[in-house]
């Protein structure tokens, strides 16, 4: 029977396996092997799970709480709603903290899990930190707007005081609310800690309000001569904008008051209304004073309307009385004074004329 050749047949040696190869066969593993690593891998996942179920409890109970703390910050009731003085009435500062406290402890009893309580209560204490924070911080900043607001409604007070009292000619009064009111602006400064240029500029902006309504009062009651000088004497505790302000008021005050009492000088001195406008014209020319002799003027005219409104009453009382069979010697004695002297004469010349 023919035969394919074999590796013999062409003087070669077919190999065979070394003594030192052994026959490697597969390792089993037994049932309870295999159980074991099964148990194992599971309880590996139950752990993680469950770690991450704490987690989970505790993100939720600390998102209550950070609900919680907005609540007590900015709701109907939070402590940022109470301002000013009411810091003082109310003591936020232990009341939101007792209550943020309570919250915490509430949300750490309604947890079962050790490990996730431990979690949230860390959590819990670095949130309440900052809450605490920024409740202190609150109650500092509307303690010191309360001592603010407080000084400044004393010095505003102080500030009117020195308005009526000026408006009132009380100098006196007036002297008094100023010396109260730059005490009240050095007690400020002092207890806000302030210095140098700060301290001016807040000394100039409290004061320089006071001598601002006192040269105001001044003004209003017609004491300009008055308010200059309180002007010049308190320029140095206002401020530019404020003593600017009064610059060109009290001026014009002065030319006015000047004018008035210019033109009462001379009707005082028995000049014509054509005398005392002559003499104001030469006035303003030497002076250049416009206000003054616009003011000159304005006296002059009133003053002349209501000699003539009076000249005009008195002769026609002064003809009743004729009339009624007064003699004309007692009439003029007493209108003499409150008569046009031109119509005077013309009484005159007519009693003359019937004497004879």
């Amino acid at each position: 029977m023919a035969r394919l050749p074999a590796p013999e047949d062409y003087g070669l040696r077919t190999p065979q396996p070394s003594r030192a190869v052994t026959d490697i066969s597969p390792v089993r593993e037994s049932p309870d092997m295999l159980t074991g690593k099964v148990m194992q891998d599971i309880g590996l996942m139950m752990q993680q799970e469950a770690e991450k179920l704490d987690d989970t409890v505790a993100t939720d109970a600390l998102n209550k709480l950070q609900e919680k703390q907005l609540d007590l910050t900015y709701g109907d009731d939070g402590f940022t709603k109470v301002l000013g003085g009411g810091v003082i009435k109310r003591p936020i500062t232990t009341e939101y903290a007792e209550k943020i406290k309570r919250e915490t402890e509430a949300l750490g009893a309604g947890i079962g899990s050790t490990a996730a309580r431990t979690k949230f209560q860390q959590h819990a204490a670095a949130a309440n930190r900052g809450f605490t924070q920024k409740l202190f911080v609150h109650a500092a900043t509307q303690t010191e707007k309360y001592q603010d607001d407080t000084d400044t409604a004393r010095i505003n007070t102080l500030g009117q005081a020195g308005n009526l009292a000026a408006t009132a000619g009380d100098i006196g009064a007036v002297a008094e609310a100023t010396n109260n009111a730059r005490k009240a602006v050095e007690a400020t400064i002092a207890r806000k800690g302030l210095d140098g240029a700060t301290a001016d500029e807040y000394r100039q902006r409290e004061l320089g309000a006071v001598h601002s309504g006192i040269i105001d009062g001044l003004l209003d009651s017609n004491k300009p001569a008055l308010a200059s000088e309180w002007l010049k004497a308190n320029r140095k505790d206002m401020t530019v904008g404020q003593a600017s302000k009064f610059d060109a008021r009290v001026k014009g005050e002065m030319s006015w008051a000047a004018g008035d009492t210019f033109v009462r000088e001379q009707m005082a001195a028995g000049k014509t209304t054509a005398e005392i406008e002559s003499a104001l014209a030469a006035d303003a020319k030497a002076s250049g004073d416009k206000t003054k002799y616009d003011a000159g003027l304005h006296a002059l005219n009133a003053v002349t309307a209501v000699r003539a409104k009076t000249y005009a009453e008195n002769a026609d009382k002064a003809q009743n009385e004729i009339n009624r069979g007064t003699p004309w010697s007692r009439v003029r004695a007493k209108y003499i004074d409150t008569m046009d002297p031109s119509v005077v004469a013309a009484f005159d010349q007519r009693a003359k004329a019937l004497a004879t």
